[in-house]
């Protein structure tokens, strides 16, 4: 189950695509992986050429995206200004006049800032600038006639192990981070 009060909102936050020059050899290495590794059969998908909708399969969890978006501006939004607070008492007890004349302004900017930065961060987390690649390179294979074994990862690990099992069909292999 995934923690509530994380940052994101999705049940797999790592993912990879494998290329594969045929249909056949990509669900046969899909099969492989799910035996290998004793994954879901919900984290592997085949895409193919001609599939409806294969976006779906490359981010699957849209509610989860949801999420993720409101927890990592909550979080993130609340950490900066936690920030800001911090920051503008450092200053305060450091004696640096602007703040010492300013209290009042002082600790609104930089709070106020800070919370902006993390808000920042929080668009980052959402827009997942990682999925990027993985995203461009498995619709250009698509278009090339190719099909692809996208791999719903829970962590890190698993990433790894399912990049290195796939990597031994000499399939070329996308991980996000």
């Amino acid at each position: 189950m995934k923690n509530s009060m994380g940052l994101t909102g999705e049940s797999s936050n790592h993912k990879l695509a494998a290329v594969f020059a045929s249909g056949p050899a990509a669900r046969d290495a899909a099969a492989q992986l799910v035996d290998a590794l004793g994954l879901d059969a919900g984290q592997v998908d085949v895409v193919q050429p001609g599939d409806q909708a294969p976006g779906r399969k490359l981010e699957p969890e849209s509610r989860g995206i949801w999420h993720t978006l409101i927890r990592a501006h909550l979080w993130l939004g609340l950490a900066g200004a936690v920030i800001g607070a911090i920051l503008y008492f450092l200053l305060a007890a450091g004696n640096v006049p602007f703040v010492v004349d300013n209290p009042a302004w002082a600790a609104s900017m930089l709070i106020v800032l800070c919370f902006v930065a993390g808000l920042l961060a929080g668009g980052a987390v959402t827009v997942r600038p990682d999925h990027a690649p993985l995203i461009r390179a498995a619709g250009s294979a698509l278009r090339d006639g190719k099909s692809l074994v996208v791999v719903h990862a829970r962590d890190v690990q698993q990433l790894r192990q399912a990049k290195a099992e796939l990597e031994k069909h000499d399939a070329d292999v996308i991980p996000t981070l």
